[in-house]
C-alpha cells in the first residue's frame, strides 16, 4: 500500500470518527428549539407548545414547574446569557448554559423570586418522534 493509499484511509475514517462523535446540525437545532419553547411556556403555562419539541417523559418533568407557577398566580422570565455546543454524538448533545431567571407575578408584574443566576453543564438526550428529533431528558454534568 502506498503512502497516499494509507493517508487516505487513516484521513477517511478519522472524519467518520469525528462525524459520529459530534452532534449534527439538526439535533443541535432542536436543542436550541428546545430552549426557545421553554422559556415561552415559563411565561405562558401553556405545555402544548413543548410537545412539539420534548417527549412525554420531558414534558412530564416540566409540569411540576409549570404547576407551580399557576398554583401561585406566577410566571417566570428567563434570559440565556450564554449556549455553547461542548459536544455530543448519536443522540446526545451536550451545551454549558448560563441562565438568569426570576419570577414575576402575573397580574402587577412585581418581582416575587429575585433573580438568580445559574451556570449549567447539560447533556440532553434526544428522541426521533414522526421524524423530528426531540428532547427526552436532560442530565445535569455539574452533579
Amino acid at each position: 500500500m502506498t503512502f497516499f493509499r494509507r493517508f487516505k484511509w487513516f484521513f477517511v475514517s478519522g472524519v467518520l470518527l469525528l462525524a459520529g462523535c459530534s452532534p449534527s446540525t439538526e439535533r443541535i437545532a432542536a436543542v436550541q428549539n428546545y430552549c426557545s419553547v421553554i422559556q415561552a411556556v415559563y411565561v405562558s403555562q401553556d405545555l402544548a407548545p413543548l410537545a412539539h419539541v420534548a417527549t412525554q417523559k420531558e414534558l412530564k418533568k416540566v409540569y411540576p414547574v409549570v404547576l407551580a407557577l399557576k398554583t401561585t398566580d406566577n410566571v417566570m422570565k428567563t434570559t440565556i446569557d450564554s449556549f455553547s455546543i461542548t459536544g455530543g454524538g448519536g443522540d446526545t448533545v451536550e451545551t454549558r448554559e448560563q441562565w438568569t431567571f426570576w419570577w414575576e407575578d402575573r397580574r402587577g408584574g412585581g418581582v416575587t423570586k429575585e433573580k438568580k443566576t445559574e451556570s449549567y453543564h447539560l447533556r440532553y438526550h434526544l428522541k426521533k418522534e414522526k421524524g423530528r428529533w426531540k428532547v427526552d431528558y436532560i442530565d445535569n454534568l455539574n452533579d
